[in-house]
């Protein structure tokens, strides 16, 4: 028996609504979001991941690389508020360097501006510390700083400071049924550590510095470096005073210059220079 045309015409209708309604929840459903089980929160068009561990610059970035993912950049002071909401007090690395970076890794090869390794993005955005400009003839990494004088603002220096660090990826990093991480299948070797510093600690020169809240005296501030293996500060030069007085965390600091015998002398043995005390 043959269907009355009024009746072929509404099945027609509803096979076309039942095709839409499930077109619609099909797209729906396949929306990209972050992997939130694994840490990453949205901002904007984003996702970001603040890590646990804190390592040197490379570390970091190639930690980040194994998540399909790269140091933090800001394209504005919105994003960059974001960031540091989520990093609290401490300092941290950004994708901004000297180097010449490849999707994994990347090399010094003189001097240069500092640019972000995300190559997509332009440097139209900067918060410098007024200390300091944005190129240097050796290598030399970015980080949000967050010591007493300026804090939140930018400064560069050795990359193999052991700081800590954000990643970030584009919601669309991923294709479907494809996890990012590769984590999970690199090796131990894979896994790159490049600073040498304590956790939290910055490479100047030849040395690691930690800087602590104020302690109760001089000699409590002396005894709880040499329980770290070192000494309390000596300062050498103008420059050395101005990284020191960059990063202190409180105006009230201490230096490992004391008298002995009625002369002044550094803790840990160097050579006092009478023109930088002057």
């Amino acid at each position: 028996m043959m269907t009355p045309p009024a009746a072929r015409l509404a099945l027609v209708f509803l096979s076309c609504v039942v095709w839409i309604l499930y077109s619609c929840a099909d797209g729906i459903t396949n929306l990209k979001t972050c992997d939130t089980a694994h840490g990453w929160i949205s901002h904007l068009s984003k996702c970001y991941k603040k890590m646990e561990a804190t390592n040197g610059w490379q570390g970091a970035r190639y930690d980040c690389t194994l998540e399909d993912a790269d140091l933090v950049s800001f394209a504005d002071e919105t994003v960059e508020d974001f960031v540091k909401g989520q990093m609290g007090n401490k300092p941290f690395w950004i994708g901004l360097s000297n180097l010449d970076c490849d999707e994994d890794w990347c090399e010094f090869s003189g001097e240069k501006e500092l640019t972000w390794s995300n190559t997509s993005l332009t440097l139209d955005y900067t918060n410098w510390d007024s200390r300091q400009r944005g190129s240097a003839d050796v290598e030399s990494c970015a980080y949000v700083n967050q010591g007493a004088s300026q804090p939140g603002k930018w400064r560069h220096g050795s990359c193999q400071s052991s700081l800590a660090y954000m990643c970030e990826r584009r919601l669309t990093a991923c294709s479907n049924g494809r996890t990012c991480s590769r984590k999970e299948s690199a090796s131990i070797s894979d896994q790159l550590e490049t600073s040498f510093c304590d956790s939290g600690d910055f490479l100047y020169k030849d040395s690691c510095y930690h800087f602590e809240g104020p302690p109760s005296n001089w000699q409590a501030a002396e005894d709880f470096c040499k329980k770290k293996g070192g000494h309390l500060a000596s300062v050498h030069s103008l420059v050395d005073g101005e990284f020191l007085a960059a990063h202190v965390r409180n105006w009230w600091n201490m230096v490992g210059l004391k008298r002995t015998n009625g002369n002044l002398e550094w803790t840990d043995g160097s050579t006092t220079n009478k023109g930088v005390l002057n």
